[in-house]
């Protein structure tokens, strides 16, 4: 049994074949693969949540404010805004925006999305 032939004007094993093939798809995949957006984007993440991020127009002083009004604030939900209250009440007053990155899971994407929603009215 013959195991290559004439394919066209060119002659070429079935097996060099299938790996040409193969290559083209393998090819295929990797530019399509590579022309994705990246799962996770490197820098701030955008304010997707225009509903909370509207409702918080108002300023918002960390150092009085409840965890039901910190909640409001774009990238906080009730567990970090719960955190940024007791770290309040243990550790004493924030002076400053990056005084929030000692709470924990307030990570410099969390402040980026709030900085234009807090001050620091009672000091």
């Amino acid at each position: 049994m013959k195991t290559s032939g004439a394919i066209g004007l060119f002659s070429i094993s079935y097996g060099a074949l299938c790996a040409a093939v193969a290559a083209c798809i393998v090819a295929g995949v990797i530019v399509v693969w590579m022309s994705l957006e990246p799962r996770y984007p490197i820098g701030p993440r955008p304010v997707t949540d225009y509903p909370r991020a509207w409702a918080a127009r108002e300023m918002v002083d960390p150092n009085t404010a409840s965890a039901a009004s910190l909640k409001r604030l774009p990238g906080l939900g009730s567990r970090r805004a719960a955190r940024i209250v007791e770290h309040r009440q243990l550790h004493g007053l924030f002076t400053k925006p990056e005084d929030l990155l000692k709470v924990k899971d307030v990570g410099p994407w969390t402040l980026e999305g709030i900085k234009p929603y807090i001050c620091f009215k009672s000091q």
